[in-house]
């Protein structure tokens, strides 16, 4: 009897072993299998542009200080895009900020991006859009599935809108950078 009882401990015991480890294992499965992608997303307006009837000005000299200032600001950011309107002062705000990282400007158009499929095809992302003071807003808005933010003053280029969405949840917040 003593031999029965020792063996079946001894099968128990390694047992033991083997369903722990099988649990472990399992456990780093399901961890992998649900690793959360955060994805964030920048938003900002266009720096200062030149006063002039020209429907597509460049930047005013402030504006291109402000475009580096944006550059410092995203320096320690891993950017993974860089977005701009087709304008020139949207692309020479981005440019720093690209060109800091080693990414083209690439083009988008407000009225054609489907932001839900978008998002789903860019998990795990992070980048930057530069655009205007009546689209910015919107954009964020759709994103996050509330009219949380209204328009940018003509004066304001300084707004930075960060959305962060986790396991499909999008969040939201403003900053002013001067």
């Amino acid at each position: 009897m003593n031999l029965f009882y020792s063996s079946v401990f001894y099968l128990f015991r390694q047992f033991r072993f083997v369903l722990i480890t099988l649990l472990i294992l399992s456990a780093f499965t399901i961890q992998a299998q649900t690793k959360n992608e955060t994805m964030t997303l920048y938003f900002i307006r266009h720096a200062e542009k030149q006063k002039s009837d020209s429907s597509d000005p460049d930047l005013a000299p402030e504006g291109m200080e402000r475009a580096l200032r944006w550059e410092a600001v995203f320096r320690d950011v891993p950017l993974t895009a860089v977005y701009s309107t087709d304008y020139k002062r949207t692309r020479n705000t981005a440019g720093p900020v690209a060109v800091d990282h080693g990414l083209s400007v690439l083009i988008y158009r407000t009225d054609t991006i489907n932001w839900p499929r978008f998002i789903a095809e860019h998990p795990g992302e992070s980048m930057l859009f530069v655009g205007h003071s009546n689209t910015i807003p919107g954009m964020v808005n759709n994103i996050i599935g509330t009219n949380k933010y209204a328009g940018i003053a003509h004066n304001n280029n300084g707004n930075l809108y960060i959305i962060t969405i986790i396991d499909g949840v999008a969040h939201s917040i403003l900053l002013h950078i001067d």
